[in-house]
């Protein structure tokens, strides 16, 4: 049976293509507001605090072209004021299907909606700093059960191709081969 063994530059690539793919599984994408999205038909306040929210993580802000999305501070905020933004976006095309997405770095986020703010189109978003999985419960059940999967998926694979890897370089470490160089391509007649 011909083993090939792989060369410590090609598993350290490996791992670290997989240990991406482990972090960007581990990060929630969540729809502020919920089915409704940043609208007056939301309760921003009760869907802030059904979720936890942790750094990775990215807000996606779909709204019709009546709203716009403004990062303020915590005293704009408070006051419903607009006119001093951290951010703004006020884009009125392809709104609903494209959306603002926010990555989430950690710091208490504040957003308001520019007209209507005051009728409570406005949301805090407090950052968690632990990225513990049994704390990071996003508010749909689907949304749990695809990162589990993907999660479980993703850390198995990783297990087989490390113990592979492992069991290849112990049966070549045993018999005192060295790493062979890779086969060439047949020559073309």
């Amino acid at each position: 049976m011909n083993h090939q063994v792989w060369s410590f530059e090609t598993v350290m690539k490996v791992m670290i293509v997989l240990s991406v793919l482990v972090y960007a599984t581990s990060a929630t994408n969540y729809t502020v507001g919920g089915e409704s999205g940043w609208s007056l038909d939301s309760d921003m306040q009760t869907w802030s605090s059904n979720n936890t929210f942790h750094v990775g993580d990215t807000l996606v802000f779909l709204f019709s072209p009546i709203h716009n999305v403004v990062e303020v501070n915590e005293f704009a905020y408070n006051a419903c004021v607009s006119s001093s933004p951290i951010s703004i976006d006020d884009r009125t095309s392809a709104i609903i299907t494209k959306g603002l997405k926010v990555k989430i770095v950690l710091t208490t986020r504040y957003f308001v909606c520019g007209g209507y703010c005051t009728k409570g189109l406005k949301v805090k978003i407090v950052v968690t700093a632990s990225t513990n999985q049994e704390a990071h419960i996003p508010s749909a059940a689907t949304t749990i059960v695809h990162q589990f999967v993907v999660n479980s998926v993703v850390s198995s694979l990783l297990s087989i191709i490390l113990m592979n890897i492992t069991i290849c370089c112990k049966r070549r470490a045993r018999r005192g081969e060295a790493p062979s160089p890779a086969p060439l391509a047949p020559e073309e007649y």
